[in-house]
């Protein structure tokens, strides 16, 4: 009986639980932009949120991959410059 009203008691875990996904979102970006700094494109796009779990994120997240994935594409020409 308890869990049935659980249901339609409202849900004091709802402000911990968005913390608790804002604290993930701003981690993932926090390591994203790390990886960036390092030249690490690939693994830096690999770690961006699903835009499907932020959609409030999600203008942020995609301008984030574009950025990322222009950084990826000029890097990689860069080093394929200095391997021929």
């Amino acid at each position: 009986e308890e869990e049935t009203q659980d249901l339609f008691t409202p849900q004091v875990d709802d402000a911990q639980a968005k913390a608790e996904k804002k604290r993930l979102y701003d981690d993932a970006m926090e390591k994203v932009k790390e990886l960036a700094q390092n030249t690490k494109y690939a693994e830096a796009l690999a770690q961006l949120p699903d835009p499907a779990d932020y959609p409030e994120k999600a203008e942020a997240i995609e301008a984030k991959r574009q950025t990322l994935q222009a950084g990826k594409e000029a890097y990689d020409k860069l080093t394929a410059s200095f391997n021929d």
